[in-house]
């Protein structure tokens, strides 16, 4: 199985070519919008206040927080974990300079192994990941990546009863060891920051 695909332009398969695909018009609007779902209040105080230079936007989403924070000026790593059935995401994505697609949030990341965040933002990927111990590896996996005070962002609504009880279950443990500390708000997402 590959662990990192990146596609050519032979390659890309576009669902909204296809008749009856989707939406293609409501589609390409959340690109044009730098952003199509609403940001928590939080995440963007912090980067108005410039306190945020190197972003990790870890999929599934739209890459529209990745597309207005590169206008800004920021530096942005991309990673893909879901959403990627639609390679016209990819594509924007890969044309606005940063793309690494990986098939499963348990791959390890392609991002520099010397490389740290100051902000991780994930959006509605983690309902993906079933167990305890799939959480569990993502999270560690994310504050690794992340520097000392650097925070993740997980806003994540899609079978929120169900997974959000394993993710609490992983932060607590997390929060326990001292290694993290969050706060999850009323609007539905979780802030997580990294203890050092």
């Amino acid at each position: 199985m590959r662990t990192q695909q990146v596609l050519g332009e032979g390659e890309w398969v576009d669902r909204y070519s296809k008749p009856g695909g989707g939406s293609k018009k409501s589609y390409e609007k959340a690109y044009v919008n730098p952003d199509p779902f609403k940001l928590p209040p939080r995440l963007e105080l912090l980067v108005r206040a410039g306190k945020i230079k190197r972003i990790l936007d870890a999929g599934a989403g739209s890459c529209s927080l990745e597309g207005e924070l590169r206008r800004k000026g920021y530096s942005v790593h991309n990673f893909l974990a879901f959403g990627a059935y639609d390679c016209s995401m990819l594509r924007i994505c890969a044309e606005r300079g940063s793309i690494s697609f990986q098939h499963n949030w348990l791959i390890p990341l392609p991002v520099c192994a010397a490389c740290k965040f100051d902000l991780i933002y994930q959006f509605a990927g983690v309902h993906h990941m079933p167990t305890v111990d799939e959480h569990g590896k993502f999270i560690s996996k994310m504050l690794a990546l992340l520097e000392c005070n650097g925070v993740l962002f997980v806003n994540d609504r899609t079978g929120r009863k169900v997974w959000s009880v394993l993710f609490r279950q992983v932060l607590d443990l997390k929060r326990e060891q001292k290694l993290a500390r969050y706060v999850e708000s009323k609007d539905g997402y979780f802030e997580i920051s990294r203890t050092c």
